[in-house]
């Protein structure tokens, strides 16, 4: 007998089903008869909870829907050749670590030898906040797969990262191919470990998306969207009061073997990582955001020299130099930023480069980034006694042009080959000094600062400088320090 004939109104009206036996509805279309429909979202459907797991979708008092905002903290690729040192630390044992190909490879050598070890772990940490949601997402393979005599972790946790035998983490929630054979996920209190059922590990030979959400009570596992494991805290570590007792971590990847040496050479390998905070709506703007990321603009980024960006040397400041609007000289060394020491003698109403830098042009090696400016500063002081003047310095800012450390290179006509571009300008300021100023006065109190409701966009391989055009009398003898900083990040 037909469902049909089961569901049947007083008028004799059945009810009907299609296809696959779902019942077909339609909602009442007088507000006299209306209910209410609950959504709700499923993210798991009964896999590791019998009858399923399904999740409500929460209202206001004020009947406004609860969404939780995500909020990134850390976005790398490792499409780079060298390590990022601003980002990350290393340490090995016999082990190395390499970058090539668009992986971060632990164990590069391949070698399976006993006793033997690398770790990578960022230098940030990333909390956990109140009823969040802190979301690790790590794109790797795991070549080896699992086996006997090797340990592959990866996630949020401490640890000493390398050693002839490392020990456990300290702390931290993390993805575990044990030494015993096995993948497993963990949730490390304090050195109290609480793991997850045995998984089925994916094909070693392919990049799988690897998941892990931390909430206060519950830690979720995923790999390729796929919930394959779960620690409540309830009713798997009821003494907790949240998975990780130290509320903030590194992200962290090691390998290493133990006393005896596995059959295969333990390799993870890392092609991408994020994480973020689902929840509270952190009101972080996006210059704070890429700054978290590590892409704060006055140090070298992925692929690049490693560093600070600016010419802030801690050696003697290079001798005095004429401004020049084609080059930089010894006084004033390539930087985005730093120190300049001008010998003034550039003729007047010259413009001269005070500090030039090129944003890296990039490639499949370097991501290439847009460099966004929000703020420069010039502040100068006399660095040896004027004779001649008196001194006037008029700033601005040259940016957009493609021409190497050159004011002037000229716009390209209309489709023409190879096109260039020429300088923009905007004005920041003006400094200046008496005739016979001597060494240590300052061109004014508290220089020149220009701030830019409107951003500066410089994109890669453009160049940025920091320009002065000396205004009336040249002077004979003496130089001035200039000092320039940029406030930017890279996109």
């Amino acid at each position: 007998m037909g469902l049909a004939s089961f569901i049947q109104g007083l008028t004799g009206t059945q009810a009907d089903v299609d296809t696959n036996n779902n019942l077909k509805v339609t909602g009442p279309k007088a507000i006299a008869q209306a209910g209410f429909v609950g959504l709700a979202g499923i993210n798991d459907d009964g896999t590791l909870v019998s009858g399923g797991r399904v999740n409500r979708v929460y209202v206001s008092e004020g009947n406004g829907l609860y969404a939780a905002s995500k909020n990134l903290l850390w976005d790398d690729t490792f499409n780079a050749t060298a390590q990022n040192t601003a980002k990350y630390k290393y340490a090995f044992t016999t082990m190395t670590a390499a970058q090539a190909a668009g992986f971060l490879t632990l164990n590069s050598g391949a070698i399976n030898t006993a006793s033997t070890s690398c770790g990578y772990q960022t230098w940030k940490n990333f909390p956990l906040f109140g009823k969040a949601e802190l979301r690790c997402n790590v794109s790797a393979q795991v070549p080896s797969g699992a086996q006997a005599n090797q340990t592959i972790e990866f996630g949020l946790f401490n640890a000493t990262l390398n050693g002839a035998a490392p020990g456990a983490p300290t702390d931290g929630v993390f993805w575990r191919f044990s030494t015993t054979g096995e993948l497993r996920g963990y949730v490390n209190y304090n050195g109290t470990e609480t793991m997850t059922a045995a998984m089925t590990p994916p094909n070693g030979a392919v990049n799988h998306d690897w998941d892990i959400i931390v909430q206060t009570n519950t830690v979720l596992f995923y790999i390729d969207d796929v919930l394959v494991g779960k620690i409540t805290l309830l009713t798997d570590a009821q003494t907790q009061g949240q998975p990780m007792m130290a509320a903030t971590l590194p992200l962290t990847f090691r390998v290493y073997t133990a006393g005896s040496a596995p059959t295969l050479a333990p390799i993870l390998k890392v092609s991408d990582c994020i994480v973020s905070e689902l929840g509270p709506d952190l009101a972080r703007s996006w210059a704070t955001q890429k700054a978290g990321f590590g892409h704060m603009a006055y140090q070298g980024q992925n692929g690049g020299t490693m560093g600070s960006t600016s010419n802030f040397g801690n050696a003697a400041f290079g001798a005095a130099s004429a401004l020049s609007n084609t080059a930089v000289g010894t006084g004033n060394p390539v930087g985005l930023g730093g120190y300049c020491n001008d010998l003034c003698t550039l003729a007047a109403g010259t413009d001269g480069i005070v500090t030039s830098f090129q944003n890296p042009v990039g490639g499949v090696n370097q991501t290439a980034r847009n460099l966004i400016i929000t703020g420069v500063w010039v502040h100068s002081v006399v660095n040896a006694a004027i004779t001649g003047g008196p001194l006037a310095f008029a700033y601005t800012l040259a940016f957009g042009h493609t021409g190497t450390l050159t004011l002037a290179t000229s716009e390209s006509a209309s489709f023409t080959t190879g096109t260039a571009k020429a300088p923009r300008r905007i004005a920041l300021g003006v400094e200046g000094c008496a005739a016979t100023a001597s060494a240590g006065t300052l061109l004014s109190p508290g220089g020149v600062f220009r701030a830019f409701a409107s951003p500066i966009v410089v994109a890669p391989g453009e160049f940025v400088a920091v320009v002065a055009r000396q205004v009336g009398t040249v002077a004979s003898a003496g130089s001035v320090l200039h000092m320039v900083g940029f406030d930017a990040f890279f996109e």
